[in-house]
């Protein structure tokens, strides 16, 4: 059964992917949104105009991770839809040779899950944290921009679901060998 986390997390994904959801969807998916000092409208839409989730979306189904994402608190390092072309267009990966390898995707999209919630002024003093994969991931500051590991950064932190805070990341994390 899906957690409300998930739910609400694959619903945000959805509306925020969605090329031009209605005004009524909007209206009820900001409402789950608690994203700082702005309103959450206007919040939302910023980040529906800038960021599309479909490739995430798919890999955590395809991967069967709804489960292992329906419980406790949870950290998601949410790459974005560009970030995935990209990762695509420099490993010679395609999208459906990604999404078919379950255990290698699952692998990869645990990388992106911390047990916990860390914000956005948490992960800046962070350092390493460790992931549901099992290995650590490093959240480096430069200026006042955080990276994980160096290699994706951080666009848009704190965005808030019933159980958990997803980060929006510019490219998938490599979880190490």
């Amino acid at each position: 059964m899906f957690s409300r986390f998930v739910v609400t997390f694959l619903a945000i994904l959805a509306a925020v992917s969605a090329f031009a959801p209605s005004m009524h969807t909007t209206r009820a998916i900001s409402k789950t949104l608690v994203m700082g000092s702005l309103p959450d409208t206007f919040r939302f839409k910023k980040i529906m105009n800038r960021f599309t989730f479909k490739t995430l979306a798919e890999a955590i189904d395809a991967a069967g991770l709804t489960d292992t994402l329906s419980g406790g608190s949870l950290t998601i390092f949410a790459p974005h839809d560009n970030g995935f072309a990209e990762f695509f267009e420099a490993t010679g990966v395609s999208k459906e040779d990604f999404l078919a390898d379950k255990e290698k995707l699952a692998n990869v999209l645990k990388y992106h899950v911390v047990d916990g919630v860390v914000n956005g002024d948490a992960l800046a003093t962070a350092g390493k944290l460790t992931t549901i994969q099992g290995a650590e991931v490093a959240a480096v500051m430069d200026g006042d921009r955080a990276f994980m590991n160096d290699e994706a950064k951080v666009e848009t932190t704190d965005v808030e679901a019933d159980n958990g805070i997803f980060h929006i990341v510019d490219y998938p994390l490599n979880p190490p060998k």
